[in-house]
């Protein structure tokens, strides 16, 4: 199935968990926010998430520096 992940398609299993897609990808969930379809999701509901079809995601990284 195809997902739109900050703004560009990728591709993914059905039925695959937020954050065993978040995994695959190497993000490194302590420092990541997500958005799903317009609403933010918990961190902790990521295992309970399942991507469907379609699905936008917009994943922002934080960053610290000066």
């Amino acid at each position: 199935m195809t997902i739109i992940v900050n703004g560009g398609r990728a591709d993914c299993a059905p039925g695959l968990s937020l954050d065993s897609f978040l995994e695959g990808e190497g993000y490194d969930q302590r420092v990541i926010v997500v958005g799903l379809n317009g609403t933010i999701v918990p961190k902790g509901s990521y295992p309970s998430v399942r991507l469907d079809d379609g699905d936008a995601l917009e994943i922002l990284n934080f960053v610290s520096g000066g």
